[in-house]
């Protein structure tokens, strides 16, 4: 975020990308998830394919927290985070060379990034794992299916809502 004096009249702070049940995606989630993924070498991708990968993990994400049958691994995770931290430094010559190259304030925001980071792919993974566990289809043959049932199969309309939050920063002298 940019410092009150930092911002222009009408200049946008934040703004939500996406709301899926109760996860809320802002544009800043976006951006930091781009920038992590870029940092651990990830292959360049055009951001409309990168915003729906985020998407369909968030979906994953937000069912898979309200599924019972899901171990609630937080606690390790969190624990975990600080010896990934820890790793990352070893890649810079110095930590603030890493925060700047990250596009963090400090050592706590980082981490805790990694933490949610870590967390949510944690539940993704699982609830992927817990819907494809017992299935025996290929590529191939969800591709006959859709293509012989396709017309029978009912047309999801879009819904796309657009919002903006605009702050006018009172500056002091």
């Amino acid at each position: 975020f940019l410092a009150p004096a930092q911002l222009q009249k009408g200049q946008l702070v934040d703004g939500i990308a996406a709301v899926i049940g109760d996860e809320i995606v802002l544009e800043s989630d976006i951006e930091e998830q781009e920038n992590y993924a870029k940092q651990q070498g990830a292959a360049a991708t055009n951001k409309c394919d990168f915003f729906e990968g985020l998407l369909s993990n968030k979906f994953l994400i937000y069912h898979a927290k309200k599924d019972t049958l899901i171990e609630d691994r937080s606690k390790m995770i969190k624990e975990n985070a600080t010896q990934k931290y820890n790793q990352i430094i070893g890649q810079f010559p110095s930590e603030k060379a890493m925060l700047e190259a990250y596009k963090f304030r400090n050592s706590y925001e980082m981490k805790n990034a990694i933490e949610k980071i870590d967390i949510d792919n944690y539940y993704g993974q699982s609830k992927f794992a817990r819907i494809t566990d017992k299935t025996d289809v290929t590529p191939n043959e969800v591709t006959d299916f859709y293509n012989a049932y396709k017309y029978q199969l009912p047309e999801v309309k879009e819904e796309v809502i657009l919002s903006q939050i605009v702050m006018y920063p009172k500056l002091t002298e």
